[in-house]
Parts: structure tokens; C-alpha cells; sequence
């Protein structure tokens, strides 16, 4: 944070100025406060502010960190450092704890915690989105995507920006599935549902929609390789990789690299689903 706006244009356009440093110091900067504030972590508080029970502050602050970890999981074991469940409780007992959890919460102490601590995790998620955005710019090309195209990219884009790689890469596989439902849709009876990803893969390659489709025997088939309906399902295989066994790009068997090259992947499916007229 800088102490006055003269000081701020001349630190502005330096060669290490980063908003997200400048936001991170401010977070840090209210951390102290907040510290400071509730005389916690041997801060010296001013005697100008009003008292406060040491002890009771003591034991918010103390639970601030195990709520916002249930908060997160949804889990009452989450109150242990460790994650790992303890005994299990009654409905009498669990109906006392959500009192005492209800009434704790409301503290501002804990919302204070939590407000600090969730902050710090939005920018450090955050930081370098200016670079992931301009990133996405070397996708822009000369044939654009159609409206219903446009929506479904710009989500998972919206995503990838904003730090969220493993759900933008899973959202490319949401992505896909609502393009090839829409594309595809003569082709099945809206009346028994939506095909499933697979089997809509399958109508497309059929169909001619997507190139690439190779038939074999008993019903089988596969996508040549390198081909417009292999780069789809690679989407397919990435996604579920991602979702049922490990959400992490480096144990991903397809070759989509990252969120990036999901994405870009997208985009050129769907661009073959939904083509547009060149730009005059």
C-alpha cells in the first residue's frame, strides 16, 4: 500500500509493480490490523480501543480456522486438524454443535478470519490472470465461432482466467457435450434424452459431423488419430480422467497438456460444430 497517490503513480508502471502484490499487501496489511485490533499473536493493542475479553476472542480466533475448513468440506471431521473423522456424534449432539457453530460464525472475529483468509486465496489464485487472458488472445482467429458456440467457450475461458485450470479443463468436456447435443440433435429422439458424451461422439463420427470415424466389428469403433473426432474425445478422456481418478494434468493419459490446450481444443471442435461465415 502506498502512503499518498503522488507515491503511487511514480511506484506505478515499474518493472515490479504488480496489482496483485499490491493487493496482497493490503490483505497483509489488514491482517495486522485485525491482529492488532483483537490483541492476538502478542500484538500491542492501543488503549484508545475499547476492552475486549481476551479469552473469549482467544477461542473465536481458534475456531475461526476449523469452521472455514468445515465450511470448505462440508464435514464436521474438518474441525480436526489432522481431517480424519472422529466419533461419530447424535442428532442431539450434532443439533447442539450447529448452535454453537451458528453462534460462533456470527463473531466478527471469525468473520473477520475468514474474510482475510479467503482473500489471500482469491489473489493468490488470481495472480497472473492479466497473463492467462492475453494468453487466450493467440486463439483469436480469422473464422469466428457462432453465438451458441461463443457462450459455451467463453465459460470455460472465464474459468481458465480467473485460476481455476482443472475445472476449465472440465468444463471443456461440459462444454462439448451441450455443442454436440445441439449439433447432433436430428439424429436422436429428444424424447428418450440426450445421448450421453459417448454415445454422441459416436452419432457425430456416423454422421460425418466430426472426420475420422473408423467402424469395426460387433458394433465398435474408434477415431483415427490426429483426426477432428480423436481431438474430441481426447476432451472426453481428459475430463474424466480429471474428474474419476486424479485432478491433476500430469497423470493425464490423453495429450491434452493443461488447461490451456483444453481449451484451445475446444475451440477448435466446436468450431467445426457450429462454423461461421469468414469475416468479410
Amino acid at each position: 500500500m502506498h502512503p499518498s497517490r503522488d507515491h503511487a503513480l511514480e511506484a506505478y508502471n515499474q518493472k515490479n509493480w504488480s496489482v496483485w502484490r499490491e493487493l496482497e499487501d493490503s490483505v497483509e496489511f489488514w491482517r495486522d490490523i485485525y491482529l492488532t485490533y483483537w490483541e492476538l499473536g502478542g500484538s500491542n493493542r492501543p488503549s484508545y480501543l475499547p476492552d475486549v475479553d481476551s479469552e473469549s476472542v482467544s477461542f473465536q480466533h481458534s475456531m475461526a480456522p476449523k469452521i472455514l475448513r468445515m465450511a470448505r468440506t462440508l464435514s464436521i471431521s474438518a474441525a480436526r486438524e489432522d481431517g480424519q473423522p472422529g466419533a461419530e456424534l447424535t442428532k442431539s449432539e450434532e443439533s447442539w454443535l450447529r448452535v454453537v457453530l451458528g453462534d460462533v460464525s456470527k463473531s466478527p472475529v471469525v468473520r473477520d478470519y475468514v474474510a482475510l483468509e479467503v482473500a489471500d486465496a482469491v489473489l493468490s489464485r488470481l495472480n497472473g490472470a492479466e497473463e492467462r487472458a492475453i494468453k487466450l488472445v493467440s486463439l483469436v482467429r480469422g473464422r469466428g465461432l457462432g453465438a451458441l458456440a461463443s457462450a459455451y467457450v467463453k465459460r470455460a475461458t472465464s474459468l481458465y482466467v480467473d485460476g481455476y485450470n482443472v475445472e476449465a479443463a472440465i468444463f471443456c468436456r461440459s462444454a462439448l457435450e451441450a455443442s454436440l447435443g445441439n449439433r447432433c440433435s436430428a439424429w436422436y429422439d429428444d424424447n428418450e434424452g440426450t445421448p450421453d458424451l459417448y454415445r454422441l461422439l459416436r452419432i457425430a463420427g456416423e454422421n460425418g459431423v466430426l472426420d475420422g470415424w473408423e467402424k469395426w466389428p460387433k458394433d465398435r469403433w474408434s477415431a483415427k488419430r490426429g483426426s477432428q473426432l480423436y481431438r474430441a474425445d481426447q476432451l472426453r478422456r481428459m475430463a474424466n480422467h480429471l474428474v474419476h481418478e486424479v485432478p491433476d494434468f500430469n497423470t493425464n493419459p490423453t495429450e491434452i497438456r493443461d488447461a490451456f490446450h483444453a481449451i484451445e481444443e475446444l475451440c477448435s471442435v466446436v468450431g467445426w460444430l457450429f462454423p461461421a461465415p469468414e469475416f468479410q
